[in-house]
């Protein structure tokens, strides 16, 4: 009995600091762990509002492309009515002449 009592006033100390050197270490690590999962949730989050307004930007383009494409179908419309209209007044002036 006084063997195990001398054993654990040698090594209880020891076994004491150990311990707590693993509890500490477990603490700081979870610490970092959750600093660094936060500084990732943060990095996605601005990774996420860039996408977000790049999608915005291109949704304006594509709108901005689509009345662009409209004016100019319904200039060429009214491009080929005068083309048709001239060709057709040309046609009469050459049946005339002949």
């Amino acid at each position: 009995m006084e063997g195990l009592l001398d054993g654990f006033k040698l090594w209880g100390p020891f076994a004491v600091f150990c311990v707590a050197i693993l509890v500490f270490g477990w603490r700081v690590l979870n610490r970092r762990e959750d600093k660094l999962e936060a500084r990732m949730n943060e990095g996605f989050g601005t990774l996420k509002d860039s996408i977000n307004q790049l999608r915005n930007d291109i949704q304006q383009i594509n709108i901005r492309l689509d009345a662009n494409s409209q004016a100019f179908h319904a200039d060429m419309s009214k491009l080929t009515e005068k083309i048709e209209a001239n060709s057709h007044d040309l046609r009469v002036e050459i049946a005339r002449l002949n």
